[in-house]
């Protein structure tokens, strides 16, 4: 009685629905190896994909063989036992010959060459299956959608949709980008803050670790922009973020910004530099309460004069009370802020139907170049070449339009906010503490200077029209 080992395998569960499954092989295979007369030495079974040489039991399978007599390897079909060209090559290797349950090969030249196309017909199989799974994965990522599992702040769509908010981890996301681009926080000081402000990451991670922050934080893909295989694109999924913001998250990366500290809180610290020598004027305690200011001398050119603290009290109030204006003015500019306003909206709409248009051009470019390139008519080079350019100004027309939809209302806001803050400088100023007082100064002031007890400066932009307003009594008429 000759002597014979058992192979089945399902990569499936569409096979095993299909009638392949390994009870259904065994049955075969056992009735074939009783038929003929072998006795059954061993059974292997594999129940996974053999896309890829090197199935747990097809090696062990081989290791077997190796170490024991055996005439006959017996199997339902050829691609059940080989589907590479690898898997061909070891069991030929063997010298032991292949039974199978419904294919038969007479062991001659002819045999073994339809026994070999089979082989190949097999690989032919999974290869073109590999490139249609291929082509609709590319075709799936030219119209934008995320061929995976969904990253952190969205989740998979049912069925046919894209990717979609998920609704609280979004909100963390935002939360990220928003206090890492102020510059005040670490990766490890801003988890301290996510922690302390009672948040949580997932339901069952309360915190993110500093890579996974890391991660969130240098992804594109929040703002409307793939990165797959070293290669961008546009993005269907809506965005968490904007690329502004994305953009000065990674200033902040570059520049590894870390939290200052400031050990003493003097009022006017950090404000003014010597108009002689332009070091900084730093501050220091006399006698144990009195406050002077004066040059660092770090050039060694002054010879410091040190100025009392009551003495710039006076001159910083005299700087914010001289944006002073009365009512009327108040009213006439924010009346002609929101005329513009209405003009700015009109001018939005007209720029975001041309941006349509435009990103409309580009898409249909990128299908006809895509179709193209699979046509042969144009090269891999150059579809890449063109792929990155088209997609670059789809990003580019996409944040264009993200700043340009809307009322414009923010803008409008914010030059009330300036007038408002203007005209209740004075007042603001005198009931602040040093700390608000130090920063409205910064607010309305620039390149402030020491020369000896005198205080220079330049109102910064745009308090530096409202002093001249205040000071031209023909300025509205110009």
């Amino acid at each position: 009685m000759q002597t014979a080992v058992i192979y089945a395998r399902v990569s499936s569960k569409e096979q095993e629905r299909e009638g392949y499954s390994i009870p259904a092989q065994l049955e075969l295979i056992r009735g074939l190896a009783q038929k003929r007369n072998f006795e059954i030495v061993e059974e292997f079974i594999d129940v996974e994909s053999a896309k890829q040489a090197g199935r747990t039991n097809f090696g062990a399978m081989i290791k077997f063989l190796k170490s024991n007599r055996v005439d006959a390897i017996i199997c339902h079909k050829v691609d059940r036992l080989c589907r590479n060209f690898r898997d061909f090559v070891t069991v030929d290797e063997l010298g032991i010959a292949p039974v199978f349950v419904e294919e038969e090969f007479p062991d001659n030249a002819s045999g073994k060459l339809t026994y070999g196309l089979k082989v190949l017909l097999a690989k032919h199989y999974i290869d073109n299956l590999s490139d249609e799974v291929k082509k609709g994965t590319r075709q799936k990522i030219m119209r934008g959608e995320w061929p995976h599992l969904a990253p952190y702040g969205y989740r998979n769509g049912k069925k046919h949709k894209n990717l979609e908010i998920e609704p609280r981890e979004a909100e963390n996301v935002l939360y990220f980008f928003k206090n890492y681009a102020t510059g005040h926080y670490s990766l490890h000081t801003l988890r301290e803050k996510f922690r302390n402000d009672g948040r949580i990451y997932k339901d069952r991670l309360r915190l993110p670790s500093k890579s996974q922050l890391e991660k969130i934080l240098k992804n594109p893909f929040y703002y409307g922009v793939m990165v797959i295989k070293g290669e961008t694109y546009h993005g269907n999924h809506d965005a968490i973020i904007d690329k502004d913001l994305f953009d000065r998250v990674q200033g902040v990366f570059r520049a590894a910004n870390k939290p200052k500290s400031v050990r003493r809180d003097f009022a006017y610290a950090g404000l003014m530099t010597c108009a002689n020598c332009g070091c900084a004027i730093t501050a220091e305690i006399k006698k144990g309460k009195y406050v002077y200011y004066h040059c660092t001398n770090g050039r060694g050119n002054c010879k410091p004069v040190f100025v009392r603290q009551e003495s710039l009290d006076e001159q910083f109030e005299e700087a914010v009370r001289g944006l002073n204006f009365d009512t009327k003015l108040h009213d006439l500019i924010i009346r002609t802020l929101r005329d513009d306003n209405e003009t700015e909206i009109e001018l939005r709409k007209s720029v975001v139907q041309d941006l349509k248009k435009r990103k409309e051009m580009l898409h249909r470019r990128l299908d006809q170049a895509y179709t193209d390139k699979l046509d042969g008519i144009i090269s891999e080079d150059l579809w890449r070449e063109k792929s990155k350019s088209w997609t670059d100004e789809l990003s580019e027309i996409e944040w264009q339009m993200n700043s340009k939809n809307g009322s414009g209302t923010h803008w409008l806001e914010l030059g009330t906010k300036i007038i408002e803050l203007a005209k209740n400088a004075y007042s603001s100023y005198l009931q602040a503490d040093w700390s608000q007082k130090r920063n409205l100064l910064k607010i309305l002031l620039s390149n402030s200077t020491l020369s000896g007890c005198k205080v220079h400066y330049s109102y910064k932009k745009p308090f530096d029209l409202l002093v001249e307003g205040g000071l031209n009594p023909n300025w509205l008429g110009s």
